[in-house]
């Protein structure tokens, strides 16, 4: 695994990346790394190409140039499935959550299909286990007085813990959180934040937002782009000073 330049080990590295959409050019010549253990916040303002970098990183869509590299190795075009097995998860890499069941049983069936993918013969043991990891994984996003509460009644910003509850079910030392408090009261996106935070404690994440001063508080390293390009990196510190992020970003009045 290779290093930045303060000696950290990088999780993930884009080298070059390109993406075009038809005759648009979403992201131009993008070279940015991510450190292991570390909160990076992605950040820019609205058409910056946030979620364009967050869909090539998460492996939605391979990039039309440009390399990707997880530890090192090239997972360029890899298949969204295999990201999984390889420690890697979005936050919505279960699209929607399954309304109808409870929030326990949601986080089981996340579980049992990472676990018991090839084995049909699952021991009824086996189910025990992951509905005591499944219940451990809701303690840990917040929701343990949930857990037989049907997902469709739960609140948006329970919605969303849950939805990270299902990525953490592939137990990742990657995580991908696109836009969590995206809709979130001012309180949900509080206690999203703490959530983030912890999390970030034990495992590298990667989180895109458009709220700046939001993120500013929780990241140790933070990308600016700005129309499809690479605009800055560095500290929370190193970027409030930045004289260009300044003139594109803060100037125009972050949220």
């Amino acid at each position: 695994m290779t290093a930045d330049e303060t000696g950290t080990p990088e999780m993930l590295r884009a080298d070059n990346i390109t993406m075009m959409f038809g005759g648009f050019t979403a992201l131009s010549n993008i070279n940015v790394s991510f450190p292991e253990g570390r909160l990076t916040a992605i950040i820019g303002p609205n058409g910056a190409g946030k979620s364009t970098l967050f869909n090539l990183l998460s492996g939605a869509f391979p990039p039309s140039a440009g390399k990707i590299f997880f530890k090192g190795k090239e997972i360029t075009g890899v298949s969204q499935h295999a990201f999984a097995r390889m420690g890697i998860a979005k936050s919505f890499q279960i699209t929607n959550i399954f309304p109808q069941i409870t929030a326990l049983e949601n986080v089981r069936v996340a579980i049992q299909a990472m676990t018991c993918r090839f084995n049909v013969w699952t021991p009824r043991s086996k189910f025990k286990e992951m509905t005591d990891e499944a219940a451990s994984l809701l303690e840990m996003v917040g929701l343990h007085q949930h857990h037989h509460r049907l997902a469709s009644n739960l609140a948006h910003g329970e919605q969303r813990a849950l939805e990270i509850a299902l990525a953490l079910a592939c137990n990742p030392c990657l995580l991908l959180l696109d836009e969590p408090t995206a809709g979130m009261s001012p309180e949900e996106t509080s206690t999203m934040m703490d959530l983030i935070t912890d999390l970030a404690s034990t495992r590298t994440v990667i989180l895109v937002e458009h709220k700046m001063k939001l993120v500013m508080g929780i990241s140790n390293h933070l990308i600016v782009l700005h129309h499809g390009e690479f605009l800055a990196e560095g500290t929370p510190d190193d970027i409030r000073s930045n004289d260009e992020v300044k003139r594109v970003y803060l100037g125009q009045g972050a949220h």
